[in-house]
């Protein structure tokens, strides 16, 4: 008995010993942790226990003694838990140091000697139980979402909102309001589309297993379990209403690719001893445990991944497979690599604007209400309150709202006679005349939003300029205004992207599976601009004097879905609701204040005109960048090299650049800019040096920012292209094996790469090695841009006027 007593004692301290060190080396994530604690409780109460039986008062002290330090750690808060472990070990030290019996010591040792072993293979094992799938073992293609071993899961494995909110009440009243919560059948949006797929999908294959790359990130608790390839799967279903769970996240073990299509792969949850249980003393010793030892409870819910874009990517990144549209490989909405091919991440050398420090991921802007985390998902669905009005109120949307209010600025920068040739003038002091014809120029510029504008389902979204030209109540003309149905005007100007099928119809009912090819795309890259140009004529008639001041208005609005949309969902008005993003106002002859600087007014117009094709539009950009090298020298000289260099004017954009490299606070893209013009020059070294220093970031003032540009897609087939026709010059080998070494790091950031697929299959071809020719011929085949596709159905479509006039970046809209 007293051997047996003394052994326990041993397993005692060593618990004591592990639980603090575990908690001060961050081992309390392992999956033994939370064993080892209950373990510990127990072996404390026989320790007291056995005391008792031992006629010696110091026993009963001791006795006594590890009752109260038991208590302590049940009693204290995970941060006492140290303190409370450290005076169970002294307590039990002291109690064995005094005891008189030495013998039988191999069997005061047996049980001490199992417990480390036990701990040893708990941790070995939680360090290689891991798996990764690959995708032709799995059942749920074609979402890329995985699990081990590619089984099924339960219900119960996927779907514990209701355990969570017991402990964290106001973020699951947050998620409760969020588009993720309401990503299911229970979004009338999505079940309508989702199910019209199915239906289409299984009429023409017999069966609707493609269209599980939509259950992938919408319904992955239903795909996951099997349920959503029933072919009758749909409300009332219990797992038709989950969304995105709380365990969809944080049962996330790995981000497998960065393919998007839902890349996650989710485990089961590593439980805490007793889960589950319905006996009150068992489940109180599950609460209990929890609360004593958080850390391996945090460390199985929230990962280093979570803040890793690569994350939200995972769903926020969507191609569309030939097993879905029976046609072939098509990029859909891309967040991901929009945000790391922006200045916003750090990642580009070519942007225009850039912050004091990199975002790290997406986090900064989606999960925070006025800088307060927030489990809402703040983004652009103001839809959901209306059209689910039993389930959530209508403040729900008022995040979204808020999020969207001054994303993109609203600048009616000139106007201009329309026979004239100045591209700008003070808007509000130029001569208004009876019968004049005049053109407003209005620069859309997305300042904050750190992807394209507005990604997502863009081909959905209604965002609109509406403007209007007053003269008091009177209406002189006005384009983009909604009728009395709330139908906007098909003649405005939209920012969206228009995708067509196979005849040229518009992609009008969220109908992914036959997306063919885009008419038009005006998004606007984040840091960049887009103008857009409206005429007008005042009526002859027209009293300017005698009358109210003219008034010219350019609103830019938002609505989630547009009105024909809304009928096939509803049949009834569109009643969503439609939030100004951003607005701008000119009165002629009153001089207005304007808040931003004029040179960054003129650099967004500038950038603007530099994305639109054709030479007068960047004659226009060069005249502007001119402007700006007057107002603010470090962006005007750098933009304008980049003008000329689009233009042609090699020597025009070196002079331009020699000016910027003395004074530009942006030195990398300086270099870049170097690299393409000793690119475009033939002077291979001058670019590979250049490329190369950016492509390495050898800046101090980038790195104390926290950029990277060696994750530019664009620099880096640059530099590899560049090495690649110096080793075909040279005969190089070891520029053959830089330049496949880019390509590759290229590849491992976006494996759909079409460039970089297309670069190594030229290496490779030189080199004669056939095989691996072909392999990035076929991929550079499956992701390169289908232009003759892209002709066939646009010429269809831009049969009609409108269209014609949308798909052209240069056209003119009239105010009527």
């Amino acid at each position: 008995m007293h051997a047996l007593l003394i052994s326990v004692g041993h397993c005692l301290w060593i618990t004591s010993l592990y639980l603090g060190i575990a908690d001060v080396l961050d081992m309390a994530a392992t999956a033994v942790f939370p064993q080892i604690f209950l373990l510990h409780k127990a072996l404390a109460i026989l320790f007291a226990v056995g005391c008792l039986f031992i006629p010696n008062q110091s026993y009963r002290i001791a006795s006594a003694m590890t009752c109260v330090c038991l208590a302590l750690t049940l009693a204290v808060s995970s941060a006492w838990q140290l303190l409370a472990n450290i005076l169970f070990l002294v307590t039990v030290l002291v109690c064995i140091s005094f005891t008189e019996y030495t013998g039988q010591r191999p069997k005061i040792w047996g049980l001490p000697a199992l417990l480390v072993a036990f701990v040893f293979f708990g941790h070995l094992h939680f360090s290689t139980s891991q798996h990764t799938p690959t995708d032709t073992e799995s059942p749920f293609l074609p979402a890329l979402i995985s699990t081990p071993s590619m089984a099924h899961l339960s219900v119960d494995e996927l779907n514990r909102d209701d355990e969570c909110r017991e402990c964290h009440r106001a973020t699951h009243a947050q998620w409760s309001a969020s588009a993720h919560r309401f990503s299911s059948f229970n979004n009338p949006a999505y079940r309508f589309s989702v199910l019209e797929t199915r239906a289409k999908l299984y009429q023409r294959d017999g069966h609707s297993r493609a269209a599980r790359l939509c259950a992938g990130c919408h319904d992955p608790v239903a795909l996951l379990t099997g349920a959503f390839d029933e072919e009758t799967f749909d409300l009332p279903h219990e797992q038709s209403n989950l969304g995105v769970t709380c365990l969809t996240c944080h049962a996330t073990t790995a981000v497998t690719t960065t393919r998007g299509n839902a890349s996650l792969e989710i485990e089961p949850l590593r439980n805490y001893p007793f889960a589950g249980a319905d006996a009150p003393i068992l489940r109180w010793l599950h609460d209990k445990t929890l609360q004593s030892t958080p850390a391996f409870h945090k460390a199985s819910l929230l990962k280093p991944l979570h803040r890793d874009p690569a994350f939200c990517g995972a769903c926020h990144k969507v191609h569309l497979p030939k097993a879905l549209n029976d046609y072939r490989w098509l990029r859909g909405q891309n967040h991901y690599d929009s945000f790391l091919q922006s200045g916003i991440s750090g990642h580009s050398a070519r942007s225009y604007y850039y912050p004091n420090k990199a975002a790290s991921g997406c986090t900064g802007c989606h999960m925070r209400n006025r800088g307060i985390p927030t489990h809402q998902f703040p983004g652009a669905n103001t839809a959901l309150p209306v059209l689910m009005p039993d389930l959530l109120s209508a403040s729900a949307a008022t995040i979204h709202e808020q999020q969207l209010k001054g994303a993109v600025t609203v600048d009616i920068l000139s106007i201009r006679p329309r026979d004239g040739t100045s591209f700008y003038l003070p808007p509000d002091h130029i001569p208004l005349k009876p019968g004049g014809e005049y053109v407003a120029e209005i620069v859309l510029a997305n300042r904050r939003v750190g992807h394209h504008f507005t990604q997502g389902t863009t081909d959905s979204n209604q965002v609109w300029l509406e403007v209007t030209l007053r003269q008091g109540d009177k209406i002189l003309g006005q384009n983009g205004a909604m009728d009395d149905e709330r139908r906007v005007d098909q003649a405005a100007y939209f920012v969206n992207s228009y995708q067509l099928d196979r005849e040229g119809q518009r992609i009008d009912r969220r109908n992914a599976q036959d997306i063919y090819a885009p008419l038009y795309d005006h998004q606007i890259p984040p840091g960049s601009a887009d103008v857009v140009q409206f005429a007008f004529t005042l009526p002859t008639e027209l009293s300017i004097e005698a009358e109210a001041p003219i008034q010219l208005t350019a609103r830019l609005n938002y609505r989630k879905f547009d009105s024909h949309y809304i009928d096939l969902i509803t049949s009834e008005a569109n009643l969503l609701p439609v939030t100004e993003i951003a607005s701008d106002r000119v009165t002629f002859g009153e001089a207005r204040e304007r808040p931003d600087e004029t040179w960054r007014r003129l650099n967004d117009y500038g950038i603007a005109l530099l994305r639109k094709p054709g030479g007068r539009a960047q004659t226009r950009a060069i005249a502007a960048f001119e402007q700006v090298a007057r107002l603010n020298p470090a962006h005007g000289h750098l933009n304008l090299a980049r003008a000329k260099f689009a233009a042609g004017d090699l020597s025009g954009a070196h002079e331009a650049l020699n000016e910027a490299r003395l004074i530009s606070d942006h030195p990398w893209t300086v270099t870049w800019l170097e690299g393409e013009l000793a690119f475009a020059g033939g002077d291979l070294d001058g670019a590979i040096r250049a490329y190369a220093r950016v492509a390495s970031t050898e800046f101090k003032t980038a790195q104390e920012r926290g950029f990277d540009f060696s994750g530019d897609y664009t620099l880096r087939n640059r530099l590899a292209s560049a090495y690649f026709l110096r080793a075909i010059q040279q005969g190089n080998d070891a520029d053959f094996q830089h330049a496949i070494s880019h390509y590759k790091d290229v590849l491992t950031l976006d494996g759909e790469n079409a460039e970089a697929h297309f670069g190594l299959a030229q290496i490779y071809s030189a080199l004669k090695h056939h095989v691996q020719a072909e392999h990035h011929i076929k991929l550079h085949e499956t992701y390169r841009i289908d232009e003759q596709a892209i002709a066939r159905v646009s010429a269809i479509a831009r049969q009609n006027p409108l269209l014609d006039q949308a798909a052209d970046p240069l056209n003119i809209y009239r105010l009527r």
